[in-house]
């Protein structure tokens, strides 16, 4: 349709209401208006119930009951979260414990010295038994005497010694036929010993791996921590 204008012929607008592309497809609200529209009351958006209770985060759940005996006593402080700790860092902490129970043991062990005199004078000997504070000497030569230095013949050594003097070398000597199987008594006399008294084993050599000190100290390590003196 064309209307005249100043002479001239225009086309007719459009009478219909644009929709903007939007069509109500609901019988009956073609000619009603959005604002007009009520709800249905009759049919409610209602959420599940068990939608509705909160879920629990294993923070805001209650603690399980936590069975200490596998938890190392060293390490009590974790056990609030020792269950939720991967089964790999439990081992590690385990070990490590040992490991820390392992030293800790080592250091309790009581402690047998070892030296020999060989450059040393009596005097020397005698700063480093109070030095140490040693209470028994036990004298591991085969034959207790010697002849470059008098001063460590086994009387002078009696008379001289702050400490108790003990002679042993017939059950811990170090000549050939004096050896392990015939070390078994002396030794469970020095392991005795020791419990109660600080043990000092003196010979010639200073060099321990020079000398049977060194398997003498190596058979007593299973129960003893074993100091070696040297210059």
């Amino acid at each position: 349709m064309y209307k005249r204008r100043s002479g001239k012929l225009y086309p007719a607008h459009n009478t219909k209401k644009p929709t903007d592309g939007f069509e109500p497809s609901t019988p009956g609200l073609q000619n009603q208006s959005l604002e007009n529209v009520t709800p249905d009351k009759t049919k409610t958006c209602e959420t599940p119930k068990e939608q509705l209770t909160p879920q629990l985060t294993p923070k805001s759940q209650k603690q399980a009951k936590i069975d200490t005996s596998e938890l190392p006593s060293d390490l009590a402080e974790i056990v609030a979260v020792w269950p939720e700790l991967p089964e790999h860092i439990k081992a590690a902490i385990k070990t490590l414990t040992e490991s820390c129970k392992t030293k800790q043991e080592e250091i309790d062990k009581p402690v047998i010295y070892n030296m020999g005199y060989q450059f040393r004078t009596l005097e020397d000997v005698l700063n480093i038994i109070k030095e140490y504070g040693i209470t028994v000497l036990v004298d591991v030569r085969s034959i207790p005497y010697s002849r470059k230095n008098k001063d460590f013949n086994k009387n002078n050594l009696m008379r001289s010694l702050p400490c108790r003097y003990l002679w042993r070398g017939k059950a811990l000597g170090g000549k050939e036929g004096e050896r392990i199987s015939q070390w078994r008594e002396g030794l469970v006399e020095i392991a005795n010993l020791a419990k109660t008294e600080k043990v000092m084993l003196i010979c010639l050599e200073d060099d321990v791996n020079r000398c049977h000190r060194r398997v003498l100290a190596e058979l007593l390590t299973l129960h003893y921590n074993i100091h070696n003196i040297s210059v």
